[in-house]
């Protein structure tokens, strides 16, 4: 399965481009509009077997542009992993893993800067839950963040 999406748009700047003389460069800001850009695509494959056991992966990655004086373009990437099987007549297990990793820029202007202008994080996690059929949860769960400027 795979779906998608492209939203395009006129908003009101959130903020405002210099104006008079000496302004650092041009705008796309007219008359305190904005143009937003944002696309998205997520794919996801499952597998079962005969046996009641499935796999599923799953991607999506999300980017988004707004054309003011700031001109972010954040992009964030996701993959997903997920096993699920029954253990015994009494027992399930779900294992799973996740990596995900956002880029984010932003450009400054005359008038202001951000500091830092790039961000990098991802995140990895791992998880194994097993659930006993009277309903009583066993979960782990490991978490490793990373972040460079």
């Amino acid at each position: 399965m795979a779906e998608g999406g492209a939203t395009l748009g006129k908003l009101r700047a959130l903020f405002r481009a210099p104006s008079g003389a000496g302004a650092g460069r041009q705008s796309s800001v007219q008359n305190d509009f904005s143009y937003t850009h944002e696309y998205d695509v997520l794919g996801r494959w499952t597998h079962r077997r005969d046996s009641g056991a499935s796999l599923q992966l799953q991607s999506s990655i999300d980017y988004h542009h707004n054309d003011d004086v700031v001109h972010a373009d954040p992009v964030q990437a996701d993959v997903d992993a997920q096993y699920h099987t029954a253990i015994g007549s009494r027992h399930d297990l779900v294992v799973g893993a996740g990596y995900r990793f956002i880029d984010e820029k932003l450009e400054g202007a005359f008038s202001f800067s951000i500091t830092p202008s790039t961000v990098e994080e991802s995140v990895r996690q791992l998880l194994r839950a097993g659930r006993d059929r009277a309903g009583a949860a066993c979960p782990a769960h490991a978490r490793d963040e990373s972040r460079a400027r």
